[in-house]
C-alpha cells in the first residue's frame, strides 16, 4: 500500500476537501492507495512519455492495477483491459471503491498525480484536459513536489543510463545507497585525517616538545 510522495508537505485538510467537476460531481484528492500503480521513467524525449519523462500507458496501468486488485473487475472490464480497451467504472468497481458511484459508466483514465511517476484510475469527468484535478494539484503545489522528483530521476539516468525505464522504489533505491556510500566515504575521510594528524604529533622529537615547554 502506498501514498503519493508528491503530496509531501500538502496539507491533508487540502487532500480531503471535497471538489467538484464542472459536471458538479463530487470528489476528492484522497486516492485509495490499492488505485496507486508506480510507472516507469522512460524520458521527456520519448513520444509515450508525459511532460515529466514518465510513461504514459493505459495498457501498462490497468495490467498491473488487475494484477493488484482482481476483484475489482468485471469479466466485461476484464475484456475491455485485455483489448486495450478504458475499462469504466461499473457496479463490480463501485463495490471495491465506493468512492465513484457518483461517475457510473464513465471510462476510468489513469491519471499521473502531479504528472510524476505513480498513477492511479479516475472517472473521466476528473481528468479532462489540463483542467479538473490538475488546477488543484497545481494550486497546492503537488506538481511542483512532483517535478522535483522527476527532474532527480533525470539527472540519475544522464549519469547512469542503466536507470531508464525503472519505477520510483528503485530510484529511491539509488539515492538511499548513494547517500550511504557518500557517508560512509566521509567518515574514512575523516578517520584518516584525523589518524594523520595523530601520527604527524608522534613524530616530533622529544627535544622540541620540551624545548616548546621551556619557552
Amino acid at each position: 500500500m502506498m501514498k503519493p510522495y508528491a503530496y509531501e508537505g500538502v496539507d491533508p485538510k487540502e487532500i480531503h476537501t471535497k471538489r467538484f467537476t464542472s459536471e458538479g460531481k463530487g470528489y476528492t484528492l484522497a486516492h485509495s492507495p490499492s488505485l496507486i500503480v508506480d510507472m516507469r521513467y522512460i524520458g521527456e524525449d520519448k513520444s509515450n512519455a508525459n511532460s515529466q519523462g514518465w510513461e504514459r500507458s493505459s495498457k501498462y496501468y490497468f495490467n498491473a492495477l488487475k494484477n493488484q486488485c482482481p476483484d475489482a473487475f468485471s469479466k466485461k472490464n476484464s475484456y475491455r483491459i485485455e483489448h486495450g480497451e478504458a475499462p469504466r467504472v461499473d457496479r463490480q468497481f463501485i463495490n471495491s471503491f465506493p468512492q465513484y458511484k457518483g461517475f457510473v459508466n464513465e471510462q476510468l483514465i489513469h491519471h499521473h498525480i502531479g504528472k510524476d511517476g505513480q498513477a492511479v484510475a479516475l472517472p473521466q469527468s476528473i481528468h479532462k484536459g489540463s483542467g479538473e484535478i490538475h488546477v488543484y494539484e497545481d494550486r497546492l503545489g503537488i506538481t511542483d513536489n512532483a517535478q522535483k522528483f522527476s527532474s532527480q530521476c533525470c539527472s540519475i539516468c544522464n549519469s547512469n543510463p542503466s536507470m531508464l525505464n525503472k519505477t520510483k522504489d528503485d530510484y529511491l533505491n539509488y539515492q538511499n545507497s548513494h547517500k550511504k556510500s557518500e557517508n560512509a566515504f566521509t567518515k574514512i575521510s575523516i578517520k584518516q585525517t584525523g589518524s594523520s594528524a595523530s601520527n604527524s604529533r608522534s613524530k616530533i622529537p622529544n627535544s622540541t616538545k620540551t624545548n616548546s615547554i621551556k619557552k
